[in-house]
């Protein structure tokens, strides 16, 4: 299922040449792989800041605990 997470705070990554993540991600979009009692996890295809820009990254898999997301949006198949 393809989903849209609205994160609380940017996701934690290092200042490295390649962070496993874009700095100052909060939205992250991709599809739902599984969905546990303490987050789920999600093969993010797409980042993005505040303000709604996009940032450059890689396809990643992530597990993104349920107290690091705000809200979800579910996208219609």
């Amino acid at each position: 299922m393809k989903i849209t997470a609205f994160l609380k705070t940017p996701l934690f990554t290092l200042d490295t040449e390649k962070p496993h993540a874009p700095l100052g991600a909060v939205v992250l979009v991709g599809q739902q792989i599984e969905r546990g009692d303490g987050g789920i996890t999600l093969r993010v295809d797409s980042f993005y800041d505040a303000k709604g820009r996009p940032l450059k990254g890689a396809p990643v898999t992530l597990f993104v605990p349920l107290a690091k997301i705000d809200n979800v949006l579910h996208h219609e198949v």
